[in-house]
């Protein structure tokens, strides 16, 4: 529906603005490449959104599963009931695992499943697709609720924790092992593809109709495109803690009087003919 409704509006404007400029190409190139890529990418970025989300989600969650199966395991070594113990490690935990683990009794009340075990192998079995490591680390909490001894309890609580913390030590290394061609594309886009733009238009000669589409490519096009590939990438990073909240570092009236001043700064450039 976005690309139909966006490809409709794009081509009625720009026919509009190709008309009332006599056809003139410094117009007709512009309005080409927004009437194709503009509702292009938006469809895309829709289209994709809950398979990004998702990676995001997952990402957050596996950077807290060293933190559940340790709260998991403390629970079950001062108590060994695995209905405390995921209760404890629901309050304690912070989203998205705390509402998963929530559901796990959530389901036994509802009477889905007939006890917090079944339950809880379960929900470990739904991490089977998603985190090996984790499921084992699930499965090993399961088996020391089935201990008789404090020894044996601690024993396989403390195998749950190495495997999850392996796993997790595994993923981050996976990751910063990706991160090699990622970071090429970033610094070749981002700064040597700007410093040839800048450096080349002038020699080639382009004239002052195209300066415009020349600010715009440099300053907005490729600050957003480089901005939502380093976004994606960083989608793929294991969230291991949790940012902190500095708070607003600038109020919304000295942020506003700074942008005044760009803008400002920008019209007195233009007015001077020096853009």
């Amino acid at each position: 529906t976005v690309l139909m409704v966006l490809m409709i509006i794009f081509i009625v404007v720009s026919a509009g603005v190709i008309m009332i400029t006599d056809f003139d190409i410094f117009y007709i190139v512009p309005c080409a490449i927004a009437t194709f890529m503009i509702p292009g990418l938006l469809s895309f970025y829709i289209d994709r959104y809950p398979y990004m989300r998702a990676r995001r989600m997952r990402a957050l969650t596996v950077g807290r599963m060293p933190e559940a199966i340790h709260y998991l395991s403390l629970s079950m070594r001062l108590t060994p009931s695995l209905d405390r113990a995921v209760k404890y490690a629901a309050s304690s935990l912070p989203e998205p695992l705390s509402s998963d683990l929530r559901k796990v009794l959530w389901d036994v009340y509802m009477r889905e499943y007939s006890s917090v075990e079944e339950s809880f192998i379960a929900f470990a079995y739904d991490w089977s697709d998603w985190d090996e490591d984790f499921k084992r680390s699930l499965y090993m909490v399961r088996s020391a609720a089935l201990e008789r001894n404090t020894e044996g309890i601690n024993r396989v609580l403390d195998k749950a924790n190495q495997i999850i913390i392996d796993g997790t030590k595994g993923k981050l290394e996976e990751f910063s092992n990706s991160l090699k061609i990622p970071t090429m594309i970033l610094f070749a886009v981002g700064i040597m593809l700007p410093l040839l733009l800048a450096i080349l238009l002038p020699i080639l000669g382009i004239g002052n109709e195209w300066t415009w589409l020349t600010v715009i490519v440099i300053n907005l096009v490729l600050p957003v495109g480089i901005l939502a590939y380093a976004y994606s990438i960083l989608g793929n990073r294991p969230e291991l803690t949790t940012p902190p909240d500095i708070g607003k570092v600038i109020s919304p009236a000295k942020r506003g009087f700074i942008i005044f001043i760009c803008f400002l700064a920008c019209g007195a450039l233009v007015t001077l003919g020096v853009i």
